[in-house]
């Protein structure tokens, strides 16, 4: 499924829920490497912006906002700085 070219960005400091299901972590590698081969963006047409990205790393309860959730679907780009963004919020948490 990957090309030479292609490597999965899942890296050990992304965050992983306890509660995963067996095959849940096969399933996002496998969407990670697709998103990154299909839908790669570099030059970051029409991504909604970091404000809106960081609203939904943070976001508690249901997101309301669907354009940038489903840009955020099909954008290698955006989910990407989803990721750095979520590492960056979790590196400034105070240590249990």
């Amino acid at each position: 499924m990957t090309s030479d070219k292609t490597k999965t960005q899942f890296t050990g400091e992304d965050y992983f829920p306890p509660d995963m299901t067996p095959g849940e972590l096969e399933l996002l590698v496998a969407f990670d490497i697709w998103i990154h081969e299909k839908y790669p963006n570099p030059e970051r047409k029409g991504c909604p912006g970091r404000d809106r990205l960081e609203a939904v790393v943070r976001a508690k309860t249901r997101v309301e906002d669907e354009y940038t959730l489903k840009h955020m679907s099909l954008c290698a780009a955006c989910l990407d700085e989803m990721r750095a963004i979520r590492r960056e919020l979790a590196k400034a948490l105070p240590a249990k």
